[in-house]
């Protein structure tokens, strides 16, 4: 969500032919309101999805690590989708699959 947003104001600012060399195409709100509303809601769609993916992929997670995941996965829909499409449809990794952030750090302390 964010990088399209993001991707969104940095194209506006290049092909707008007014702003002369100022970062006045950043700050100004009716730049957002040409943003067509579809696009705001396929976007919206698509981090919910991606949210869910999140969820329900880190059962195994501590409540804090399942939520910040989540958050992320919100946020940032793109680049966890591209992590969930290597991690679990590649490489074959089931979600949930036991190895949760908590045991991976407890087996590593031990090691020491």
């Amino acid at each position: 969500m964010l990088e399209f947003f993001t991707a969104y104001k940095v194209t506006e600012y290049f092909l707008n032919n007014n702003n002369n060399g100022s970062l006045e195409a950043f700050n100004n709100e009716e730049n957002l309101k040409s943003l067509p509303i579809s696009w705001i809601i396929v976007v919206l769609i698509i981090s919910f999805l991606t949210a869910y993916i999140a969820y329900e992929c880190n059962l195994g997670e501590s409540p804090a690590s399942r939520f910040l995941i989540t958050l992320f996965a919100f946020l940032f829909a793109g680049i966890y989708l591209i992590f969930y499409f290597i991690y679990h449809v590649l490489l074959d990794y089931p979600c949930g699959g036991g190895k949760a952030i908590r045991n991976v750090i407890k087996n590593i302390t031990k090691r020491k």
